[in-house]
C-alpha cells in the first residue's frame, strides 16, 4: 500500500520548493510522517536532529527553509529522505542529482551518506551526471541515451572511453585513480 511503501521509501528531487514557510526541522519532521500516528513522536525529533546533523545543517534547525541558499535546501532535503528510511529494513532511496547546488565537500558527504546506506543495506538509485562521482561510489552503472539503458555493469566495465564517446560525444581519457583505484575520467 501507498502508506507502507512510504515508511521504506524516499526520493530526493533534483531541487524542492516549498510554498510555505516551515522550519528545516518541520521540513525534516515531514519525513517521518509515515511513522508517527499524526504528531511527532521523541524518536521522531531525535531522528530528525540526527539526521540534521549528518548534514551539518543541525545549526540551522530553526531557521525558515524558504530562506535557505540552494545548497543549504539540498542538504535540508537530504536529512528529510534520511529520517524517512532511518530504523527501516532494507529502504529504497531514490536520488535524483543530490549534488547539484552543493560545494565539492558536501557533495563528497551527501555521495557518503547514500554509500553508508547501501552498505546498511539499503537500495539506493542515484542519478548523476558527474562520472567520476558514479566511479567512486557506485557498485553498478546504467547510461541511458534517448531513455534507453545502453551500457551497464561496474565502474571498470561502464566507464570507457568508447562507451563515453558513443553515447555522449565527447573525447575523454580513462585512468586508475591514484587513491581508490577506480576508474577516473579525464575531459580532453
Amino acid at each position: 500500500s501507498l502508506p507502507e511503501l512510504a515508511k521504506c521509501r524516499s526520493v530526493m528531487p533534483q531541487s524542492v520548493e516549498l510554498s510555505f514557510d516551515f522550519s528545516v526541522m518541520e521540513v525534516v519532521l515531514m519525513g517521518r510522517s509515515p511513522h508517527n500516528p499524526g504528531w511527532e513522536t521523541e524518536e521522531d525529533l531525535a531522528i530528525a536532529l540526527q539526521c540534521l546533523e549528518e548534514v551539518e545543517c543541525a545549526d540551522l534547525k530553526d531557521r525558515r527553509f524558504i530562506s535557505l541558499s540552494g545548497g543549504e535546501k539540498q542538504r535540508v532535503t537530504l536529512a528529510r529522505i534520511l529520517a524517512q528510511i532511518s530504523n527501516v529494513e532494507a529502504p529504497f532511496l531514490l536520488m535524483d542529482e543530490p549534488t547539484a547546488n552543493l560545494d565539492p565537500d558536501h557533495q563528497n558527504k551527501s555521495m557518503q551518506s547514500a554509500r553508508k546506506r547501501a552498505d546498511e543495506g539499503a537500495t539506493v538509485f542515484v542519478i548523476l551526471h558527474d562520472f567520476n562521482m558514479a566511479s567512486k561510489f557506485a557498485d553498478k552503472i546504467y547510461i541511458l541515451n534517448e531513455g534507453v539503458i545502453t551500457a551497464d555493469g561496474t565502474p571498470e566495465d561502464v566507464l570507457t572511453e568508447d562507451i563515453i564517446k558513443r553515447d555522449f560525444n565527447v573525447s575523454v581519457q580513462i585512468q586508475k585513480h591514484p587513491v581508490h583505484g577506480k576508474p577516473l575520467v579525464i575531459f580532453l
